[in-house]
């Protein structure tokens, strides 16, 4: 029984032995593989029993966004201002409109006169502008070419304008009348100028500029003569000789100078005008939008 128990007492000391002598090595074989390994692979690379992995794929990268260039075109509609108005005015000085002995037409703008402008700085200034547009608006226009060929002179009455017509008759020639040949006709104008502004650009404030006005169809003036009181004189009375068209009054430049107020960043504006052509001065008012 002595020696059973010994033998058994034997027995587990040695399997202790075996047990403990196989967690020592692996504990060295943890401590040491790791070194082994990192000795003999290389860096940012897989191993899998021992064999380093290689892996091929196309890969895109996309860190940073690539700007996109605007086009010369947009970058300058970026800084470009678009303005909306209307106008109306009228001519200071000059020959009355109507006269004893005549009736002036004047191709003065009815119903108020529509534009729109578009203002631009320069280069990098937040300080001058500058600016062309094109308005249009209707404006009155005597057509002489219509005129009734037995036409002997004109007459107006109160706001009636009326052209006075002989009618053959063998003992007295007889009187009538007929409209006067006066259409409201759209006139078109294209404008390039200049601007100065404040400090900041989008506290606008005050600003004043100038522009040059071209129109590419000129409309003239007429005078409008009245009718003689004499009958003996109607026969001798050729219908040319009832009006004159004025040419030289009128150009197709004139000369626009302007001061705009519109409060703190308002997109509303209020501006006084004053234009300059050969023998016409006009002032006028503008009211206006700009975006």
């Amino acid at each position: 029984m002595i020696l059973r128990a010994f033998k058994n007492k034997g027995g587990r000391s040695l399997y202790l032995c075996i047990v403990k002598g196989v967690a020592l090595v692996q504990f060295l074989l943890f401590l040491l593989a790791p070194r082994a390994y990192a000795t003999e692979t290389h860096r940012d690379t897989v191993v899998v029993d021992g064999h380093v992995l290689h892996i091929t794929a196309s890969v895109e990268i996309d860190t940073i966004k690539a700007k996109i260039e605007k086009s010369s075109f947009w970058s300058w509609m970026e800084d470009a201002e678009f303005r909306t108005y209307t106008r109306a005015g009228s001519e200071i000085g000059g020959d009355p409109v109507i006269d004893n002995y005549f009736y002036r037409v004047k191709s003065n703008y009815r119903f108020g006169e529509l534009g729109l402008d578009v203002s631009h700085p320069f280069k990098e200034s937040f300080q001058l502008f500058y600016t062309f547009g094109v308005s249009s608006s209707l404006a009155k226009n005597f057509k002489e070419n219509e005129v009734d060929i037995n036409a002997i002179g004109f007459i107006w009455e109160n706001t009636e304008l009326l052209q006075i017509i002989a009618v053959d008759d063998p003992l007295q020639n007889e009187l009538d009348t007929l409209s006067v040949p006066i259409n409201n006709n759209p006139l078109f104008k294209l404008s390039v100028g200049a601007e100065w502004r404040g400090v900041m650009r989008g506290a606008r404030g005050w600003v004043w500029g100038g522009q040059i006005e071209w129109f590419p169809i000129k409309s003239d003036r007429a005078f409008l003569y009245s009718a003689p009181t004499n009958p003996k004189e109607w026969d001798d009375i050729t219908s040319d000789s009832t009006f004159d068209i004025v040419r030289n009054e009128t150009s197709s430049l004139q000369l626009r100078a302007y001061t705009s107020w519109s409060p703190w960043n308002f997109p509303w504006f209020l501006r006084a005008e004053m234009c300059w052509s050969p023998n016409i001065i006009s002032s006028s008012v503008v009211l206006g939008y700009m975006w």
